[in-house]
């Protein structure tokens, strides 16, 4: 049954209880079957009627977005779905800036689709006149039911002699905007990764870029063998199996008026490569790697319009 809160201080109590009770502990709930489709588009026309913060005091805001956080990662944990966490949003004073639109998004990537990489949402919070933008991926199956990951480990990987092999050089998940008038970056990023046995592998929280055009993170993807009769990939484990990155934004009035697009991208490298930098621009994440052709990008094939 689908959880319902009213950001009180009962419920803001109820929510730390449950958080320690270790009830909606991160990795510990089971998780959904991996996307397939990803999650609707959106067309966004929003405008802000001189809403004014309940809630001003820089902790308290913090405060409240750890706890908003904390709640809403379970519920992707548990769904895999930015639908649901939304849910969960409105009913805590939280405003969807657009509606619905095109479902079944597929992701464009240069090897066979190999990842579902989600339309972009963003919700403002009226408690705290807060932006939410929030993103996710995932690895698909092929048709025999093995993750698409397991297509890039070395011939020799992996067994319990030679346990763990880096895939290729650093992948990277990012949000940006197509244009950064009116946008201030607020802060509060998390990029939340999963292996293929359901676990948490790590939070990140220091992105490699931020600016008011967006945010990236970067980390390294490995293969690890854990024993044939571990997990559903024949004892194979993947530290970026799937991830949601959540960010926020405030506007300023030079945002009134304007539109803009917000789209994700995921960046994969499959052999010997390295990052030497990146930057977050109108267009894109570029990427400059050591070594050219041995990584991929995907985004969604729409973006989320936001209009403000």
């Amino acid at each position: 049954m689908k959880k319902r809160f009213t950001y009180t201080l009962l419920a803001a109590m109820m929510i730390a209880t449950s958080l320690t009770s270790g009830a909606y502990a991160a990795g510990n709930a089971t998780k959904s079957p991996i996307l397939e489709n990803g999650d609707s588009g959106s067309n966004v026309r929003f405008t802000i009627q001189s809403t004014t913060p309940t809630i001003t005091d820089p902790e308290e805001v913090q405060e409240r977005l750890d706890l908003i956080d904390a709640e809403a990662l379970e519920i992707y944990a548990q769904t895999k779905s930015l639908d649901a966490v939304g849910e969960y949003l409105e009913d805590n004073g939280f405003i969807n800036v657009g509606e619905t639109g095109e479902t079944g998004i597929m992701p464009m990537s240069s090897v066979n689709q190999d990842v579902v990489v989600i339309t972009p949402n963003v919700y403002y919070d009226t408690m705290t006149s807060v932006y939410r933008v929030s993103s996710g991926f995932a690895w698909k199956n092929n048709s025999s039911g093995v993750r698409e990951w397991r297509d890039d480990k070395s011939w020799w990987c992996c067994d319990l002699m030679y346990p763990s092999d880096d895939v290729g050089g650093m992948d990277q998940f990012g949000i940006y905007f197509d244009t950064s008038t009116g946008l201030q970056n607020y802060g509060g990023h998390k990029l939340t990764l999963w292996n293929s046995n359901d676990s948490i592998t790590e939070t990140l929280t220091t992105p490699a870029a931020s600016t008011a055009q967006g945010v990236a993170f970067t980390g390294q993807d490995t293969i690890r063998y854990r024993g044939a009769g571990w997990g559903n990939q024949s004892g194979y484990d993947y530290n970026w199996d799937d991830g949601v990155l959540t960010t926020y934004f405030k506007t300023t009035a030079a945002a009134a008026g304007k539109s803009r697009e917000v789209r994700a991208q995921f960046d994969h490298s499959w052999d010997d490569t390295n990052i030497n930098s990146i930057g977050i621009q109108p267009w894109g994440i570029t990427i400059g790697w050591s070594v050219q052709g041995k990584a991929w990008t995907a985004v969604p094939t729409n973006p989320y319009y936001w209009y403000t």
